[in-house]
């Protein structure tokens, strides 16, 4: 009798510990006064483990007691608009969110205590427009986020203590927000002095965006990060004044932003060091809009960059050493640029060398030099040998020649405009003659000194100066020739050179490319099949660095 009045009373707690831990709500709800909080627990009994989303939104709510048997919210939990609300506590048992959790425009609240307990939140986190949050104690529970965790206008924020256990984001961080919009679009957190709190922090699955952060003075806190699989963005910090906390990263897979678009630069900014380990960009390389930088260095290992490359807008910017290992861009290259918003110029203004490009061969897009006022040379330009798109050289007073894009393949330009460059007179550059000798787009050349002040004052230029020879030492012999088929295409240099080697027909039109690299010093054999060819006469011509040379090739 004994043993059954215990398996009864066994059995007892077991049904009344499932009557008071159930799930409840699949449809959510919504607490809009105090008294629906405070009344929770008699109109839903034994309701701990809401299904659907929690929207607790109300100026007259200041305490959520009436939550404290809840352990788990399966939708999202929204906590907006509540004037009052000085604290989250009440929601200490929760441990789970399984969808957003957004805390915003509460204007009492001073730190998110009363979440310890939440280990998980399934979707984003926002954290946003709370007047009186110093801090965000209160989530030191979460090691991850699922996806992304934005914190921005929270206009007393000074730290970010709080997320000391988060080591990955798989979605993006944004610390700091920008709108597009024509009037002042950034809202960021103005007292945030450090990123201490992220200390233990190592991978971002997605974008890093520190922007609008009025005080902060560096990036303290994140050293340890080593890995973004977004894009890096780094704008409008007025305070900054280094980023060496970012030196574990290597590679940004997006687009690396120091100052990009409306978002403007980092104008305390003097130095790129911390970004030195850094070796390849995937996206575009924005450094805009940092008025006291004077070079790149730091970016000294990228070899390539995967976009477009924007230099402008850094009025303190004298040279672009830091450049040194850049060997390739895929998008368009641009060193300045027109604001047609503002109608005026947005280059470098006192930028004098671009030395440190001397290894860049190849830009996939457009080639523009945009109002560098005081950049006298293109001298440092001297291995560019291919672009995709346009060349614009527009709004250079001290330029005074366009020596240094001699060696560009004309037949890779689409477009070639040469304007308001007041000193410029000597043009007669091989790429530009022998463009203009068989333009393959748009030609605008205008309001320059006389002998580059339009088309026909360059062709004049081309044919007065001899850009066409080639060293006579410089062999350049086909055999057999003529032929039925097969010939061996012979050449010697005698030192490093740019090379390239094509066969034309008697029209001009490029059949084939057969060599386009530097080659060093020696004697070069290339087999070429004109075997599919019609009979009839073809053009050979080799171009290096010190001129070209044509030959006739015979197949019969």
């Amino acid at each position: 009798m004994k043993n059954l009045s215990l398996l009864i009373l066994v059995l007892l707690i077991s049904y009344q510990t499932e009557l008071s831990s159930q799930p409840c709500l699949p449809d959510g709800i919504e607490f809009h006064v105090q008294h629906q909080i405070d009344n929770f627990q008699i109109n839903h009994p034994n309701c701990t483990e809401i299904e659907g989303d929690v929207i607790i939104q109300g100026p007259g709510i200041n305490n959520l007691n009436g939550l404290s048997v809840l352990t788990s919210i399966g939708g999202y939990l929204q906590i907006k608009g509540n004037a009052s609300l000085s604290s989250l506590s009440g929601l200490d048992n929760v441990t789970s969110i399984g969808g957003i959790l957004e805390i915003t425009d509460n204007n009492a609240l001073t730190s998110l205590t009363g979440l310890e307990n939440v280990v998980f939140i399934g979707e984003n986190i926002e954290v946003s427009h709370n007047a009186a949050l110093t801090s965000l104690s209160g989530i030191n529970g979460l090691t991850s986020i699922n996806q992304d965790l934005w914190i921005w206008d929270n206009v007393v924020l000074n730290s970010l203590y709080g997320l000391e256990n988060l080591n990955s984001i798989a979605g993006s961080l944004k610390i700091g927000n920008f709108a597009w919009s024509w009037y002042d679009p950034c809202f960021g957190n103005p007292y945030l002095i450090t990123l201490s709190g992220l200390n233990n922090l190592t991978t971002i699955g997605g974008n890093l965006e520190i922007c609008c952060n009025d005080s902060l003075l560096s990036l303290s806190g994140i050293e340890n990060l080593s890995s973004v699989g977004g894009n890096l963005d780094i704008s409008r910090n007025v305070s900054l004044v280094n980023i060496s906390s970012l030196d574990n990263l290597t590679s940004i897979p997006g687009d690396l932003l120091i100052g990009f678009g409306n978002k403007e630069g980092n104008p305390s900014l003097s130095s790129l060091t911390g970004l030195d380990n850094l070796t390849s960009v995937g996206g575009d390389l924005s450094i805009k809009g940092n008025e006291i930088l004077t070079n790149l260095l730091g970016l000294n290992d990228v070899v390539s960059i995967g976009g477009n490359l924007y230099i402008y807008l850094n009025y303190g910017l004298t040279s672009l050493d830091g450049l040194e290992s850049l060997s390739f861009v895929e998008g368009s290259l641009h060193i300045g640029y027109w604001n047609w918003w503002h109608g005026g110029g947005g280059g470098n203004p006192i930028l004098t060398d671009i030395n440190a490009l001397n290894n860049l061969t190849s830009i996939g897009g457009d080639f523009e030099f945009r109002e560098n006022s005081s950049l006298s040379s293109l001298t440092g330009l001297g291995d560019l040998t291919s672009i995709g798109g346009g060349l614009l050289i527009t709004g250079h007073d001290a330029l005074t020649s366009l020596a240094g894009l001699d060696d560009i393949d004309a037949g890779s330009i689409n477009y070639l405009g040469i304007t308001y460059n007041s000193n410029l007179a000597a043009c007669e550059v091989q790429s530009i003659c022998d463009f203009l000798a068989s333009p393959n787009g748009t030609v605008t050349i205008y309001e320059n000194k006389p002998g580059c002040n339009n088309q026909g004052q360059i062709i004049a230029a081309c044919e007065t100066v001899s850009v066409w020879e080639i060293p006579a030492e410089d062999q350049f012999i086909i055999s057999p020739n003529p032929t039925h088929g097969i010939s061996d295409i012979r050449y010697s240099i005698f030192d490093i050179r740019n090379v390239v080697l094509s066969v034309f027909d008697i029209h001009g039109k490029e059949i084939i490319r057969l060599v386009s690299e530097k080659q060093p010093a020696g004697d070069y054999t290339v087999r070429f099949d004109a075997s599919d060819l019609p009979s009839g006469i073809y053009i050979c011509i080799l171009k290096t660095n010190e001129g070209i040379k044509t030959t006739k090739l015979i197949k019969l």
